[in-house]
């Protein structure tokens, strides 16, 4: 990932969290909403960012495609 990607996906899980605090969310439904509203706010950073660099944040040169001849496996 890149160095904004990575500070998108941080800033999305904090914003979730704090979402979360506020609304004191209890259950599965409630937490699916404040992660709802955090991405929704961090899709329009996203999009702002974009618009400012003139290019996109995601892009497929920093994704490594994983066939089965090199998926990830553990040690032996």
């Amino acid at each position: 990932m890149t160095n904004i990607e990575l500070a998108l996906t941080n800033l999305g899980e904090a914003t979730a969290v704090e979402f979360h605090k506020k609304n004191d969310s209890k259950g599965l439904k409630e937490l699916k909403n404040d992660m709802n509203e955090a991405g929704t706010v961090i899709n329009s950073a996203k999009k702002e960012i974009e618009r400012k660099l003139e290019r996109p944040i995601v892009t497929s040169e920093n994704y490594i495609e994983l066939t089965e001849d090199n998926n990830l496996k553990l040690p032996n």
